[in-house]
């Protein structure tokens, strides 16, 4: 679906929804380069509830309302209790710790990697954490795509306060 369908889908759903680009109030008149994309925030009640990653795939520089702007994925940011990831991995990380996750993905040792640092949960908190990311490439008939899954640990405890993907996408 062109990025314009699922706006005005929302916007016909009965839920009022705002839309923005860089914290500024989204511009269907905006222009996208070619082969580059945008993501749109979509807050429901002054939240940000989701976002909207969408692509041109041309060589032509379009608007954001053309319907060759195409929705990649929507990325949810406020449903952290109802997302899961393969092997019933949470969203939110409850129940997981570092040597859970270390144990179940031990399949992917050589592809995983980890770096100490400041992390925040899905709530916004920071904490001293380990970040440990597993990339995957995959070929499908869109082209090449790399999917990255990420957990957020707490140095403390070992406590997962986080999971999320992130997927690039090569044309």
């Amino acid at each position: 679906m062109s990025l314009n369908e699922v706006i005005t889908a929302l916007q016909n759903s009965g839920v009022e929804y705002t839309f923005k680009v860089d914290n500024k109030d989204y511009n269907p008149d905006m222009l996208v380069g070619p082969w580059s994309g945008l993501a749109v925030e979509v807050y429901k009640d002054g939240n940000l509830y989701f976002l909207l990653s969408a692509s041109n795939r041309s060589d032509e520089t379009i608007t954001g309302s053309s319907e060759g702007l195409k929705v990649d994925s929507p990325l949810p940011m406020r449903c952290a209790e109802n997302t899961y990831y393969a092997k019933g991995f949470r969203r939110d990380g409850e129940g997981l710790t570092y040597g859970s996750v270390k144990e179940q993905l031990k399949e992917y040792t050589d592809i995983m990697s980890e770096k100490s640092g400041s992390v925040l949960d899905i709530h916004g908190n920071e904490y001293q954490g380990i970040e440990l990311r597993i990339p995957i490439k995959t070929i499908n008939a869109g082209g090449d795509t790399s999917i990255t899954l990420t957990f957020l640990f707490k140095a403390e405890d070992g406590a997962c306060v986080g999971a999320y993907s992130t997927v690039l996408l090569h044309y």
